[in-house]
């Protein structure tokens, strides 16, 4: 005995054979995930600002949580080359006594390299606190935006201070200048 199709089930074993035909388009979806994909190493112009600089980052007068003597922060900035498409920016000088990781700087050899400082994982603001006179601590975090030249970086970085002096926290955020100037 023959099975007699109906127009219903007709209709649908037409839809199906439709659908099953356009799944096998060059523009289907792999079956596959995608192998994740891992940065790349610095590309050469970012490893050309590679070496050390003096860095002076400018904190705003309009920033009353940190006394005026605190306003401009002067260090020694190193930018090594990192397992992935950074320079690693290393610190020592204001309140940093040794050398500390404190940001990352991205350049693909066209302006604007991206500033990244103290922002290490997820919402940021996770870094490395420094040490003032008196045992306050302070830190900077943000990210910006800086122009390069042959001898310098110069960046305006949207940032917070956060001050934490003997257990009371302040802060401020506005735009912060990040001059890195090469030795």
């Amino acid at each position: 005995m023959t099975p007699v199709l109906r127009p219903a089930a007709s209709l649908l074993t037409s839809f199906v054979l439709v659908a099953m035909a356009g799944c096998d388009s060059p523009t289907r979806p792999a079956p596959f995930a995608r192998p994740p994909v891992v940065p790349p190493i610095p590309t050469e112009p970012a490893l050309e600002l590679a070496g050390r600089y003096t860095l002076t980052i400018d904190i705003p007068d309009t920033c009353t949580a940190l006394p005026p003597a605190e306003r401009r922060r002067q260090y020694v900035a190193t930018l090594s080359k990192s397992t992935f498409a950074y320079l690693t920016v290393r610190v020592v000088g204001g309140g940093y006594a040794e050398q500390t990781v404190v940001g990352e700087i991205w350049y693909t050899g066209q302006n604007p390299a991206t500033v990244d400082w103290n922002n290490f994982d997820i919402g940021g603001c996770d870094g490395w606190l420094e040490t003032l006179p008196g045992g306050d601590t302070l830190m900077i975090c943000g990210n910006g935006a800086g122009v390069v030249d042959e001898t310098s970086i110069v960046a305006t970085v949207s940032a917070s201070a956060i001050l934490d002096s003997h257990g009371r926290r302040t802060s401020c955020g506005h735009p912060f200048s990040f001059t890195f100037l090469r030795q």
